[in-house]
């Protein structure tokens, strides 16, 4: 066999193995390719890289949001009772709390009173006149609960009032007896946790002031801001028209727990000229 018979052969031979590569790649590919499509046959033994484009994803349309209306807060009326509060007041401890103390009696009868602040310091305070078992009595009871008494010695007595002389604990006025045509009114005050007869310093006696009178004779007193004044008139025996009419001045000391006179006066008054100040001599007026 010549030399180019032999290239001949080898040709054919190289031609077949092309053909032979072709099919199976195309059998290894299954054989998708469309009809008219030519296969590039390549001797390469390299695999081919397929790239795929990036999809390009459809525009997304963003619903608008949802409108939320709020509706307002809704007024809540409570129909529940606040707790209640129970406060409980204590009274306050005073400067006799401690001691003994003295009620009034179970037994009392004929009971009058009067109020102030007595002890000065700025509570009321009670004074009451009682009976018990034939004897007269004049109790204090302070603010703050604690009391003390002491007794009356006439026939009858009754509270009659609470009164400002000036000075820091108020005056108790008290009927302590009683004449045919006369009450006697008792001065007192409370000092020390004490109940206290004011003196009158003019007769060195505990205050027994009449009030009232008759026809010949009257006697009074009033409150001054500092004391009293204590008036009496009497007739002329010579001439009922004619009558002496007097006025006395006190200042209440309460340290020594006496009325002291001050100032003195007579005056001749004539009836019925001066009627309204002569009978007004008999008058209580505080």
């Amino acid at each position: 066999m010549d030399a180019r018979y032999t290239r001949i052969l080898i040709a054919i031979a190289t031609t077949i193995v092309v053909l032979l590569v072709a099919l199976v790649v195309v059998l290894a590919t299954g054989g998708d390719d469309e009809p008219g499509t030519t296969v590039a046959a390549s001797t390469s033994t390299t695999l081919a890289t397929t790239t795929t484009p990036p999809t390009t994803a459809a525009p997304t349309t963003t619903a608008p949001p949802a409108t939320t209306t709020t509706a307002p807060p809704a007024t809540t009326t409570s129909s529940t009772a606040p707790p209640s509060t129970t406060t409980t007041t204590t009274a306050p401890a005073g400067a006799c709390s401690g001691l003994p103390s003295t009620p009034v009696a179970g037994g009392a009868t004929d009971q009058t009173a009067a109020f102030g602040d007595l002890d000065g310091d700025g509570g009321a305070d009670t004074m009451v006149v009682y009976r018990d078992a034939g004897a007269w009595w004049l109790n204090v009871e302070t603010h703050y609960g604690w009391s003390t008494e002491i007794p009356l010695t006439g026939m009858v007595a009754r509270a009659i009032d609470v009164v400002d002389l000036g000075v820091a604990e108020q005056v108790m006025v008290a009927q302590i007896d009683a004449g045919a045509s006369v009450e006697v009114y008792g001065l007192f005050a409370f000092q020390g946790c004490g109940i206290v007869h004011i003196m009158d310093a003019n007769t060195g006696f505990e205050t027994a002031l009449p009030v009232g009178g008759t026809v010949t004779h009257l006697d009074g007193f009033t409150c001054r801001p500092d004391g009293i004044t204590v008036t009496s008139a009497a007739v002329d025996p010579d001439d009922p028209t004619m009558w002496e009419y007097t006025e006395t001045d006190f200042l209440y000391v309460p340290g020594l727990g006496e009325l002291q006179p001050t100032a003195s006066s007579i005056q001749l008054l004539t009836s019925p000229a001066d009627d309204a100040t002569i009978y007004g001599a008999g008058d209580y007026d505080c």
